[in-house]
């Protein structure tokens, strides 16, 4: 029988993200303590960890309001690339990182085996496809499979994003308002490739990520005077307990950080406006606007988005100046594999040419690993450097 379901519209526009700046991907990357495992073991936990989680097996079918995702036979691939070269705390020699996840053709899911002083591995997902915590699922899953620990089923939920937003009970969507500036001031050109870089906080952690709004916020002052808004992608699976699925189901809230300012202790009022916005229907309003495109072809949709990237870079006024994306402590034991254990994971963000700045944060052993992406436009003269090192200088004072 045919596994499928129909598409979001937000999951629709993650399309059209991959149309414009391919590969639209997560991508986990996971620096290892001992031989990387043999590709022929990953490949049999592949195939295991693929049928408890058919999410994974999933392509893209269909057209316009009837695109839809199903569920096709073969597991995710396994490759070996050359990572000799690559440092793992930028782009450079690491063109793997580039290859494209087909949506309609496959492969949606990958691993990597990055062969290299530093052994990695690296799990890339369609972000269309998967979240954060639905890439998470998945990769402690397939590390279960390695050691032939038993799985749980998950299933390509009839459950969407959407559904979820109206569960925790949006039923409007407001456009916001071209308010905020770019962290890096004015682009140097038009919009197009991208760039990141990783660093690493080994400072305090607490309500970290209110003091990283902060911190940016104080940051980019070297570049703009502009409001900065941020955006925070929030895990909607709260409002269906039980739920066990590798889907993208990641609502969206904003951040005022000028206004926080104005406060008497900006990181505390952030921290309540992020715990309020995330429970409430508000996470969810995107989600209800996206729902009114689905009816219009992506290849028009890419059109008109490299329109407003332009007109928006053009204006210097954005509707949020960068993403944070909080996601947690990695469990590193979890992803613990024979005779391999886990030494540091990051994120790589997703990535594309109107990115002002995407930024992951995800905490270990040796502190927090932040990776931040952003168009080559907004990042040369050494703009991007300059603003993660403004930012770690402020996060080393400590909560506020």
């Amino acid at each position: 029988m045919t596994v499928s379901r129909t598409l979001s519209g937000t999951e629709r526009l993650w399309l059209v993200a991959d149309r414009m700046h391919p590969p639209f991907v997560n991508q986990l990357v996971i620096e290892l303590d001992g031989a990387l495992p043999p590709e022929p073991a990953l490949r049999r936990a592949m195939e295991v960890a693929a049928a408890a989680h058919p999410g994974a097996r999933a392509r893209v079918r269909g057209a316009l309001w009837g695109r839809r995702w199903e569920v096709v036979g073969e597991a995710p691939p396994v490759r070996t690339v050359d990572g000799s070269r690559w440092s793992g705390h930028d782009p450079d020699h690491a063109g793997f990182l580039l290859d494209p996840l087909p949506p309609e053709h496959g492969p949606t899911v990958e691993l990597l085996r990055v062969e290299g002083p530093l052994p990695r591995l690296v799990l890339r997902s369609h972000h269309a496809l998967m979240d954060g915590g639905g890439t998470t699922l998945f990769a402690i899953d397939l590390a279960r499979a390695m050691r032939g620990d038993p799985l749980t089923r998950s299933e390509l939920a009839s459950t969407r994003d959407v559904d979820l937003a109206r569960a925790a009970g949006a039923r409007r969507f407001q456009p916001r308002p071209l308010t905020a500036g770019a962290p890096t001031g004015p682009p140097s050109g038009p919009p197009g490739p991208t760039t990141w870089r990783r660093v690493r906080h080994a400072g305090p952690t607490r309500a970290l990520l209110p003091r990283l709004a902060v911190a940016l916020h104080e940051a980019s002052r070297t570049f703009t005077d502009a409001p900065l808004v941020v955006q925070v992608p929030v895990d909607l699976r709260r409002h269906a307990p039980g739920l066990r699925s590798t889907a993208n189901l990641t609502g969206l809230v904003y951040l005022d950080v000028d206004a926080a300012l104005r406060e008497p202790s900006p990181v505390a009022a952030l921290r309540d406006a992020l715990d309020r916005l995330a429970a409430g229907p508000e996470a969810g309003e995107d989600l209800l606007g996206a729902e009114l495109l689905r009816w219009i072809p992506e290849a028009w949709l890419a059109a008109l988005g490299r329109r407003n990237l332009l007109r928006e870079a053009r204006a210097g006024r954005y509707p949020h100046a960068a993403v944070i994306s909080n996601l947690g402590r990695m469990d590193l034991d979890a992803l613990r594999m024979p005779g391999v254990q886990p030494r540091r994971a990051f994120w790589i963000p997703p990535a594309g040419p109107g990115q002002r700045l995407f930024l992951t944060m995800t905490g270990g052993p040796d502190g927090v690993e932040l990776c931040a992406a952003m168009a080559d436009a907004y990042a040369d003269g050494g703009r991007l450097d300059a603003l993660l090192t403004g930012i770690l200088r402020s996060l080393q004072q400590g909560p506020a």
